[in-house]
């Protein structure tokens, strides 16, 4: 992929970033904020890959206030994905449910404000032009071979681990998630090599689902952890007791998800070792 190509690819993300920064602006709501997360994660990939080969201390990096946005927006995902989560488990007339719900809106107020104050003071335009910038007075070589083996390696050493770490597993989900934006911009391109190695030769159907799985296995992390550290302590000791059973219902979900993940990367580990 040659440097325009990717300046590019830089624009395109940034002018879909102009807009959805105003619609997350105008509403918070929870397809605008997740459109805009995907647009980060495909800027970072694309980062990722023309980083590839190249030493940390030079890594070209998303400007410091788009980072900032993201991670503000980050916390109102995921208490999104807490107020949903409660919500299908069913409200009811449970004070313990009401409670959470009612300290889950006074985070989310708090949080938005914040997101609010931060999105009035970056400016797109000014964010491309750096980043584009740093582009071209970097020493990326663009090496698809290398950011792909590098890539697989990673992934692979993580799924392959007999004792992943959730934080391990989130990473590896990340990173293959960078290898499919990746992959979709060199399509777009027609410079996806033919000989290109996926993950484990895995299909890109089969890690879809990997990453699909690794994300709600997320999801439910993220929804036990906020649970405990933000809501529980607010409520009353008899309310959070009546939550402890709704954690521990998530707790048993994350062990099934958790087992059937490891029990697909064995095969896909077993019939890799088989064809190379």
């Amino acid at each position: 992929m040659k440097k325009k190509e990717v300046e590019n690819i830089i624009k395109t993300i940034f002018d879909s970033l102009k807009k959805l920064l105003h619609q997350v602006d105008r509403g918070y709501k929870k397809k605008d904020i997740h459109n805009f997360r995907i647009e980060i994660k495909k800027l970072k990939a694309l980062l990722a890959f023309a980083n590839s080969g190249e030493e940390k201390q030079a890594w070209i990096k998303i400007p410091g206030q788009l980072q900032s946005i993201y991670s503000t927006s980050g916390k109102i995902r995921e208490l999104q994905i807490l107020e949903e989560k409660l919500k299908k488990a069913g409200t009811g007339n449970n004070d313990a449910f009401k409670r959470s719900m009612h300290q889950l809106k006074i985070n989310k107020k708090a949080y938005k404000k914040k997101l609010h104050t931060r999105i009035k003071k970056f400016n797109p335009r000014d964010g491309e032009k750096k980043l584009i910038s740093e582009f071209h007075a970097s020493n990326s070589s663009l090496n698809t071979g290398r950011f792909f083996n590098e890539k697989n390696k990673l992934i692979y050493s993580i799924l392959t681990a007999r004792h992943a770490s959730e934080q391990d597993l989130h990473s590896a989900r990340k990173n293959i998630k960078d290898l499919m934006y990746v992959m979709e911009f060199l399509n777009q391109y027609n410079e996806l090599p033919s000989g290109t190695k996926i993950l484990l030769q895995t299909p890109a159907d089969e890690l879809e689902n990997i990453a699909g799985q690794l994300g709600i296995l997320n999801d439910l992390r993220i929804s036990i952890s906020e649970l405990k550290t933000t809501h529980l302590h607010n409520i009353s000791r008899k309310d959070a007791k009546k939550l402890q059973s709704l954690k521990k219902k998530w707790k048993v979900e994350k062990k099934v998800i958790l087992k059937h993940l490891r029990d697909t990367l064995k095969i896909i580990s077993v019939e890799s070792h088989k064809i190379s």
